[in-house]
């Protein structure tokens, strides 16, 4: 009897011990899935509504859905200037705009060659924000429409507050609306979990090392 009970008064504590561990884990499982439920909404967070603004920055790296949201803004007479943001070559040095495809695009639709601003020395984030800058500055414009996707918009809005310090000229983002993106269940497509996924690396990569 002695021996057995010894044996059940070991037991019990390591049986707590791992009901214990069982519901921190299940806690932590739980908490995982609600803030990861809500990653979409908070990337997206700070777009707001299109509103009039003395130009249309379409940063690089398009599948489409920012030049078409950016063309349809210009149509509707919120901006009369269009700044293709971000080269579509790695090689600055031979960078030809008329080989922009997005320009070309612009063209075919009967937007005017005068009114579009074509990029010839942004290959990154921080550059696109600092060439925009210096172009409104130049041009005295006050206030631009950043246009890009929705899970982008919450590191932009970091690395474009960083680059605007003053009030004038301000910028506002808007999120293009690109059939992938659902920000409620972003994990349920492939191309905007991998959208997910980077802008959060991205992220942890910028707030470490700016």
């Amino acid at each position: 009897m002695d021996n057995n009970s010894a044996a059940i008064g070991i037991a019990k504590p390591a049986c707590r011990c791992c009901k214990v561990l069982g519901l921190i884990v299940v806690g932590c499982a739980l908490i995982v899935l609600v803030a990861g439920s809500q990653v979409g909404r908070w990337l997206e967070a700070p777009g707001q509504p299109a509103s009039k603004a003395d130009v249309i920055v379409i940063l690089g790296g398009d599948t489409g859905s920012r030049l078409l949201a950016a063309l349809d803004f210009y149509r509707r007479g919120l901006a009369p200037k269009l700044f293709l943001a971000g080269v579509e070559s790695d090689d600055l040095s031979t960078y030809n705009p008329m080989l922009n495809l997005r320009l070309q695009y612009l063209l075919a639709q009967g937007v005017p060659r005068e009114a579009i601003v074509v990029d010839r020395q942004s290959s990154n984030s921080w550059e696109e924000a600092a060439n925009t800058l210096k172009l409104m500055h130049d041009s005295g414009w006050h206030k631009a429409l950043v246009i890009s996707d929705p899970p982008h918009l919450r590191r932009l809005s970091w690395v474009w507050s960083k680059v605007f310090v003053q009030a004038d000229p301000a910028f506002v983002l808007v999120a293009s609306r690109p059939s992938w993106w659902h920000s409620r269940d972003w994990w349920h497509d492939e191309k905007s979990g991998v959208f997910v996924l980077m802008e959060v690396i991205k992220l942890g990569y910028y707030y470490a090392v700016r």
